[in-house]
């Protein structure tokens, strides 16, 4: 994977960072692979699962909770991406055509392939259903693409 950094003058220097498998983060949106470019990096991660429950309250003040199983509606996780507008070989906007793509191709009304994200040893599996691009810092050209799942079955009870 390859990193970039500001220097001290103002200037992108590059800073190639290789991973081995079960190291760092790992996505392939279903149907279509990796939607990570060249000059991307992956900047942040968020997971959220929950459960179908209910909730009673008696007169003599005893309460009950009753379970569902697992929330798929409730049950999400995230990934956001920085991607730079161009990258060291002055070519532009391929990454932010890449995540363009990867959405269009990889969103479950699409494709009813499974989408998965690995970080380090742990997996996550849903499908895609969003996706928010927006310009992060226009003076030196990056952009942020934010790519929202529904998670499967955290205990592995859902195909």
């Amino acid at each position: 994977m390859m990193v970039f950094s500001m220097s001290d003058r103002g200037k992108f220097k590059a800073v190639q960072l290789d991973t081995e498998d079960g190291q760092g983060i790992q996505v392939s949106i279903g149907g279509v692979g990796d939607p990570i470019g060249e000059s991307s990096l992956v900047t942040s991660f968020s997971a959220n699962q929950s459960e179908n429950f209910s909730v009673s309250q008696c007169l003599n003040g005893g309460m009950f909770l009753y379970t569902f199983g697992h929330d798929p509606a409730g049950s999400r996780f995230g990934l956001s991406v920085t991607s730079f507008l161009k990258s060291c070989n002055n070519a532009s906007g391929g990454d932010l055509a890449k995540a363009l793509q990867a959405y269009k191709a990889g969103r479950v009304s699409q494709s009813k392939d499974l989408s998965t994200l690995s970080v380090g040893d742990a997996a996550l599996r849903g499908y895609l259903v969003a996706q928010e691009i927006a310009v992060s810092d226009n003076s030196i050209g990056t952009v942020t693409t934010n790519y929202t799942f529904v998670a499967l079955d955290p205990q592995g009870q859902e195909e």
